[in-house]
């Protein structure tokens, strides 16, 4: 056995704070990316299954695929769907143009031929979300919430063009009336 004793080196102030930030940065890093995959799939899911309810309810009647609305319904549905495409696209090109930028600037940093401040800055300066994935992810959520407010007006007018029948079940007049 030894009879010198080596403590084990205590990390500096600044050390525990690098350990701090690059922990951090991991976890908010996972959250954004995490919330921004499921915000994706929410409005994909809802804005498609609406579109196929509809289309479906459309499909019921000939009475139903008269109405302006159903049709305007639909097509808020299939613009949400379609926005949610964009969204996608968006934040796509926006991830790579982050990566691609860091892999030239580190590059750059490790060939001497730029300082370490002016890696972060620009990283930094590039890192925040275009408007462009904010305005297509929002018009996704309210092409979701038009679609339902022009599905309510379906019921109102086959309510008031009395399609509806006595128990107020729109479909079940609506598979009446296809019958031969």
């Amino acid at each position: 056995m030894s009879d010198s004793y080596t403590p084990d080196p205590v990390p500096s102030e600044q050390s525990l704070h690098r350990e701090y930030v690059d922990s951090r940065f991991k976890q908010l890093s996972q959250l954004e990316s995490s919330s921004s995959d499921s915000a994706y799939h929410y409005l994909f899911n809802i804005n498609a299954g609406a579109s196929v309810a509809v289309l479906t309810f459309i499909g019921t009647s000939a009475e139903i695929a008269k109405l302006k609305s159903s049709h305007l319904a639909l097509g808020a549905f299939v613009l949400g769907v379609l926005m949610c495409g964009v969204f996608r696209a968006f934040h796509i090109h926006w991830a790579s143009n982050l990566f691609a930028t860091w892999q030239r600037n580190y590059d750059t940093y490790s060939r001497g031929q730029m300082e370490w401040d002016q890696v972060t800055e620009e990283d930094a300066t590039i890192s925040d979300a275009p408007r462009a994935l904010w305005i297509s992810g929002y018009a996704a959520a309210a092409c979701f919430v038009l679609g339902c407010l022009l599905a309510l007006t379906i019921l109102t007018e086959l309510k008031n063009k009395d399609v509806v029948s006595p128990k107020g079940c729109a479909v079940t007049e609506a598979i009446a009336t296809k019958a031969p």
